[in-house]
């Protein structure tokens, strides 16, 4: 076997090792998202961008989105912030509402306040 092939080798079962752990990374964040069934209304408080220069090219780039919402459960108030890319971001807007899914019974979903956008149907994923 020439060595060219076993680099190509070695490289389709690399590939091939990242798109089954992808997969599987995604079903599990999709079945503990799917237990996530009651949802609280989130107020969006603001949103950050945190950008820096390349120093190469000069060019600005946001690398990271900064998200503070405030939502209530069972009367008690609760402030969060979240770290998300631009893409995600994008839907949320300061002053706006959002929405919280948690597992009613778990009180550690509940703190932690997984947010997304007021069009999702929490459980429904």
């Amino acid at each position: 076997m020439s060595p060219r092939r076993v680099i190509y080798t070695i490289a389709a079962i690399l590939i091939g090792l990242g798109i089954v752990g992808a997969y599987f990374a995604l079903r599990s964040d999709l079945a503990r998202k799917h237990l996530l069934t009651t949802e609280a209304v989130a107020t969006i408080e603001n949103v950050d961008a945190r950008s820096e220069i390349d120093p190469v090219s000069g060019a600005e780039k946001i690398v990271d989105v900064s998200v503070q919402y405030r939502y209530s459960v069972n009367g008690v108030e609760y402030r969060r912030t979240t770290k998300m890319s631009r893409l995600s971001a994008g839907q949320f807007v300061n002053g706006r509402t959002a929405k919280v899914c948690y597992k009613a019974e778990d009180l550690k979903t509940i703190e932690a306040g997984e947010l997304f956008p007021a069009s999702d149907k929490c459980g429904d994923w």
